[in-house]
């Protein structure tokens, strides 16, 4: 599987296995579902980390000790490129989603996620 292209540094595929959202879930001290949830406190450091758990599969940059750094060098260059936080955001649900790590939602339940991540990062 190549992944949901993202456009960073230079185009990069983003991809969430079981061990990959382990691995975040480990990072943010958190279960998945508590992370997905309306209520999780959203923000860099989730950012960081899921971009981080979906890109470390293909660059060593990322797999290295200081490979939160380097997702965190990335998303600078999301904003570099025009990107803001929640589309970012909206990229990486995305992502999990093609990846089946996502129920499918509601156009009721996404417009309710999409407003409550807006509140949460201040939109």
């Amino acid at each position: 599987m190549v992944g949901t292209p993202i456009e960073l540094d230079k185009t990069r595929h983003l991809r969430y296995s079981a061990n990959d959202i382990a691995d975040i879930e480990e990072i943010l001290d958190a279960g998945f579902g508590e992370l997905m949830s309306s209520k999780a406190k959203i923000g860099y450091r989730h950012a960081r980390a899921f971009l981080w758990g979906g890109l470390k599969h293909e660059d060593r940059k990322l797999q290295a000790p200081h490979g939160l750094e380097f997702a965190g060098k990335l998303i600078e260059r999301w904003y570099e490129n025009g990107g803001t936080l929640d589309t970012l955001y909206i990229k990486m649900l995305t992502a999990l989603k093609e990846d089946n790590k996502l129920a499918p939602v509601s156009k009721e339940d996404r417009e309710k996620m999409e407003k409550d991540m807006g509140e949460v990062i201040g939109l």
